[in-house]
């Protein structure tokens, strides 16, 4: 018998319903999911464990924002992450982003599901994402 379970572990802070409907739908099928509707929860979770191969944080979150999320992280918490947010693009919002130790902003709504599917995956087979690297190149540079 074929073990089906995903190996990975991603932690999703979002407060939209819709969207975590959305989070749950793409990528169930290639991680355990843990999905908290603000902040201070996912802040909470990752001061508790730190088994996760993977944070994704929505910027605009009751309690406590994605950002503030980022920037309370200690530097000892190294698992990758990254920011969705609908506040319009920017580039400032972006960088300060990677200064709290994230890799980058991406905007929602997502325009390619795929294309998240893919950067997801290979963050977590890889800690590291060429098509978000292209993305970020093409957004922001």
């Amino acid at each position: 018998m074929i073990n089906s379970t995903p190996n990975y572990k991603i932690l999703i802070a979002e407060d939209d319903p819709t969207i975590q409907f959305l989070y749950h739908a793409l990528l169930a099928p290639l991680a355990i999911l843990t999905i908290l509707s603000n902040g201070k929860q996912a802040q909470q979770a990752l001061t508790q464990s730190q088994d996760y191969n993977l944070v994704i944080t929505d910027n605009n979150m009751p309690i406590l924002t994605g950002l503030e999320l980022l920037a309370s992280l200690p530097d000892t918490i190294t698992i990758p992450r990254f920011m969705i947010s609908a506040t319009p693009d920017s580039y400032d919002l972006h960088q300060t982003v990677q200064q709290h130790g994230a890799l980058g902003l991406y905007q929602k709504p997502f325009n390619c599901a795929k294309e998240f599917r893919t950067i997801t995956s290979e963050l977590l087979q890889h800690g590291q994402s060429p098509t978000l690297n292209s993305y970020f190149k093409d957004k922001y540079n």
